[in-house]
């Protein structure tokens, strides 16, 4: 730890002027930003930007400062962006390319200097990256040495010049080349015998970045070892920033993010590395903490130690240990939780060290798939891709594969040891911080490819949230729309209550609330009555969903919360609109732990007590077992004896004013015509219950579309196979089409060759690829069979006219609106089939207009297809006819003989 009377970092930087060269690049903003945020009072910083054509640097200026990366900032001290400063200049230029007027500005004004800018592509022409990353230090040094305020210059440099060695130490290497002369042969030399010499001139080193770093360190040493207070600080391979000033910020295609991204579109399928070799990769925040804790360290030094070299290396090593073949398996498990939008294939790949192998996976898995796509865009006429991708990524790990393949050690003591130094008011800033969670290489590259899709893909999962929240609500808006009928008893509206007046206050008992039709119920009655009392809701015990601080001693019920919290505030998106309107109506939900199957619905005695029987005034009981194919010991259990119990229940309650059950209309098919009453049993039950006494009248209502709208089994398929085409889903498997026939053998026949056998067919696939298989299908077919063989009449005569015993200011929430343009079958099917696209597929309406695409791409196949089937058909029947003209001259010749 430092000492007490050193100043802290912020204090170190107050006033202090900075020059940057690199400051458009990823590290160089995220190094602005944390500078400008953590030390707020720091002068001015230049920042050296390469004059662009129809552009001047002000607005290269915004272009840095216009991402989220500054948000931050812009919250906290938006008025420190005006510390920012353009020097137009080049460091590929003599002098940097500076005017005399600024250069005079940076000697006079600047105290530190960070030089980050190089080129960093691997497969980068010799004279390039020499003139770039070592005539341009060369450069910046130069003028540092004429700076008359200079405290500190710090050069960044790459763990990975020094690629000849196994082990990089935190030292100064002898070079490999003289640099002086390689400046002069490449500034000289004509680029052809550049180009048939480079090989020679950079060996021992496998491409011409580490070749040009390396030679860049030497200048640093050369001309400031003794002469000027200076840094070298090495990062390994530079990726997302893991917390500052926020979790996966990138702006960049470069290293494992990439692949990852990559990887979870379904374009990288093979990857050509050493499965075993540890990847070192550093967040770039850490980098950027570590590089301004030793420029305050270098700052604060005595003059006898200031001039001497310090060399850091920013790598991972003993921090986090992670094989290729384990980054690849993350990638992918990532890819599956957390998947991209609008992938190519599904995510998956491999790691090899064997070239042939790679070579044949790459041909087979990526580059034949993106011929046919790119053929299939080019037939439709669009803009070809994948094969453009394809090269692109054969070309990066053609350049990577020399870092891929091997492995190195970056010892980082030093660098490491910073982070011991800083004064205590410095730690929450600028420490590590590496008992986060992010630190776990899982976690981190998890939160890395929610980044990467959101600043690089700039998918904006809010924002489609948003636009998903903001279709239902303008669904929702369409269809309310006042009645201008008056009610029968017109006499009696002022002593009738309102249904939001009715359930004020009221306390509500539901099972089943968990379910389809219990979440709805849940969220109408606390929206449009928000007056209502407490909604206990029954649920059932299920493992791995208790709190375990219901074990320590708390509240029995307190890690039942947690399922609520689950359930109806966290993840459904159902209760958006009720968040909006009435937040705080959630509190309102309370968990009762207990099960509809149990006796006494598995309820604690002091629970059902307190709770329910003195406070309940509603019950709706809405759990029921809903499989045709459940065990009639299940069923009974589940849904009668089950009702007994919460009818028993409900008898006991002080002061309950409605019970409600939840039957179906189907509980009567013996009958066509089903009235709303109650039929004679069909079994003489031990347990019948009383359901009814002589103060209280049993109303039984079919809540059916009788007498609404008449849509036959026929209209409804051909119904669907419209909507199909108007509305597609995405990635369908063929064209939607399809027919009705109550022929058990023609149906028998269709299902064997038009859905049992493809079914099979996909199935295998999956099975092979180790994915679960859809096989579920023909069994609802077969379970459904009885329901859309027969037909039967629900009279709805009772529940219909509900509609009418309302009061006028009910109508807006609580009519039937079987006026409304949605009650027209098709149109209602059309808005059930997008609700299924959003809500059930997860398939956001911006994909809608390539679903149709996919569809008549899909139809064009098919009749292709059949096309080829007709053609197979005259085959066989041509060959038939030339068989059976064989054997008819053969009986002619054996005849005349």
């Amino acid at each position: 730890m430092a000492d007490f009377t050193t100043p802290s970092i912020p204090e170190y930087f107050t006033g202090k002027n900075i020059f940057m060269t690199g400051g458009t690049g990823f590290i160089g903003k995220v190094l602005i930003e944390k500078v400008l945020r953590s030390c707020p009072d720091v002068g001015k910083i230049y920042l050296l930007i390469r004059p662009k054509k129809g552009k001047s640097a002000e607005e290269r200026m915004q272009e840095i400062t216009d991402v989220p990366l500054f948000d931050k900032l812009k919250e906290k001290y938006p008025e420190n962006l005006k510390k920012l400063v353009p020097i137009l200049g080049d460091v590929v230029e003599l002098d940097l390319g500076l005017n005399p007027d600024d250069r005079k500005l940076l000697i006079k004004e600047v105290n530190i200097v960070y030089h980050i800018a190089a080129s960093v592509r691997f497969d980068d022409s010799l004279r390039h990256a020499v003139i770039m990353n070592v005539r341009g230090t060369r450069e910046v040094i130069g003028l540092c040495k004429g700076m008359q305020n200079l405290d500190v210059l710090v050069h960044f440099s790459t763990t990975y010049c020094h690629t000849d060695k196994k082990t990089v130490d935190e030292i100064i290497y002898p070079p490999h080349a003289d640099w002086q002369k390689t400046i002069e042969i490449v500034e000289k030399g004509d680029p052809f015998t550049l180009q048939v010499m480079g090989e020679k001139i950079i060996k021992p080193h496998p491409n011409t970045y580490t070749f040009s770093k390396s030679l860049a360190e030497t200048v640093v040493q050369d001309l400031c070892d003794g002469q000027v207070p200076t840094v070298i600080f090495r990062p390994s391979i530079v990726i997302s920033t893991m917390l500052d000033p926020f979790c996966g910020w990138i702006d960049n295609m470069n290293g494992p993010v990439s692949s990852t991204i990559a990887s979870g579109k379904g374009v990288l399928r093979t990857m050509y590395a050493d499965p075993n070799a540890i990847a070192d990769y550093i967040p770039c925040d850490l980098v950027v903490k570590a590089t301004i804790i030793a420029t305050w360290k270098k700052g604060i030094e005595r003059s006898e130690e200031k001039y001497m070299l310090n060399v850091y290396n920013g790598s991972s090593n003993k921090l986090t240990r992670t094989t290729m073949n384990e980054a690849m398996h993350i990638g992918r498990t990532i890819s599956w939780d957390n998947p991209i939008a609008e992938i190519f294939w599904y995510p998956d790949g491999v790691v090899t060290k064997c070239w042939y192998y790679f070579y044949v996976r790459f041909v087979v898995y990526q580059l034949l798939p993106a011929l046919f796509a790119d053929a299939l865009l080019r037939l439709f006429r669009k803009k070809t891709i994948l094969l453009k991708v394809q090269r692109r990524i054969l070309i990066g790990i053609s350049a990577t594969c020399y870092f891929l393949c091997n492995e190195w050690t970056f010892i980082n003591r030093k660098a490491s040891a910073l982070e011991n130094q800083l004064n205590p008011s410095d730690v929450e800033s600028f420490s590590y911080q590496r008992d986060h969670k992010l630190t776990d290489s899982f976690n981190y590259f998890a939160a890395a490819l929610v980044g990467g899709k959101k600043y690089l893909l700039k998918e904006d999962e809010s924002k489609q949230f948003q636009t998903k929240k903001n279709a239902l609500r303008s669904v929702i808006e369409r269809t309310s729309r006042k009645e201008d009928r008056e009610l029968v008893h017109e006499m009696k509206q002022d002593l009738i209550p309102t249904i939001p007046e009715y359930f004020s206050g009221k306390n509500i008992f539901v099972t089943g609330g968990t379910g389809f039709i219990g979440k709805v119920l849940i969220e109408k009655i606390l929206r449009s009555c928000p007056e209502v009392g407490k909604v206990y809701v029954l649920i059932r015990p299920k493992r791995g969903k208790r709190d375990p601080r219901a074990d320590k001693g708390h509240h029995r019920l307190a890690g039942w919360r947690l399922v609520v919290e689950s359930v109806y505030r966290v993840k459904s998106k159902l209760f958006d609109r009720l968040k909006v309107e009435h937040p705080e109506n959630l509190q309102k939900i309370l968990p009762v732990l207990g099960d509809v199957t149990k006796i006494g619905l598995g309820k604690h005695k002091s629970r059902r007590q307190i709770n329910l029987i003195d406070e309940v005034n509603l019950v709706y009981h809405i759990a029921a077992s809903v499989r045709f194919d459940d065990l009639l010991k299940d069923a009974v259990f589940m849904n009668t004896r089950a009702t007994r119990e919460v009818v028993l229940l409900s008898k006991q309650m002080k002061r309950l004013d409605v019970f409600a059950h939840f039957s179906t209309t189907y509980c009567n098919t013996d009958r066509p015509v089903v009235e709303e009453k109650i039929y004679p049993p069909h079994a003489d039950w031990r347990e019948t219950i009383e359901l009814g006494e002589d103060k209280y009248k049993l109303d039984v209502y079919n809540g059916s579309s009788n007498k609404i709208k008449y849509v036959t089994m026929g209209g409804l398929v051909e119904m669907g196979k419209k909507l199909c085409w108007e509305t597609p889903l995405n990635n369908i498997l063929w064209y939607p089409d399809g027919s009705i026939t109550n022929c058990w053998y023609h149906n028998y026949f269709k299902v064997i060759f038009y859905q049992l056998l493809p079914a099979l067919f996909i199935d295998g696939l999956l099975l092979l690829l180790k994915m679960k298989p859809l096989e579920k299908i023909y069994i609802a077919n077969t379970a459904l069979g009885p329901y859309v063989m027969n037909e039967w009449t629900f009279v709805n005569t009772k529940a219909f006219a509900l509609d009418s015993a309302m009061l006028p200011s009910d109508k807006d929430a609580f009519s039937y609106q079987t006026e409304h343009e949605l009650s027209d079958p098709f149109k209602f099917f059309t808005a059930g089939l997008m609700g299924a696209r959003r809500y059930l597929l997860k398939e956001p309406d911006s994909t809608m207009e390539e679903a149709k695409r996919h569809s008549r791409r899909m139809w064009l196949i098919a009749q292709f297809c059949n096309g080829l089937w007709l053609l197979f058909g005259i085959w066989m029947v041509y060959k038939l006819v030339l068989v059976l003209l064989t054997k008819v001259d053969d009986v002619y010749v054996f005849l005349n003989h």
